[in-house]
């Protein structure tokens, strides 16, 4: 584990954890740009029970945010239940 780690966890990958993710890693990329450095220790992970993000939703939605969560580097972990 890095020193000044920061971890941070959002649970249920339905909707609003994806918004929540996703809005976290782009702000906190756009605040390290402005202020001029690299936070390396951000760790953003989003956590669902189903086996895949955004359940019942369409697959080109399912696929289109994954790749956005992806390209903004958050963990994705599915089929967690504990």
């Amino acid at each position: 584990m890095k020193e000044n780690q920061f971890n941070i966890i959002v649970g249920g990958a339905g909707l609003a954890g994806v918004e929540i993710a996703a809005e976290m890693a782009y702000y906190a990329r756009e605040f390290f740009k402005k202020i001029g450095f690299l936070c390396d220790g951000l760790s953003i992970t989003l956590i669902e029970a189903a086996d895949r993000i955004l359940p019942g939703m369409d697959e080109f939605v399912y696929e289109t945010a994954y790749k956005r969560l992806k390209s903004l580097g958050i963990n994705i972990l599915t089929g967690k239940k504990s």
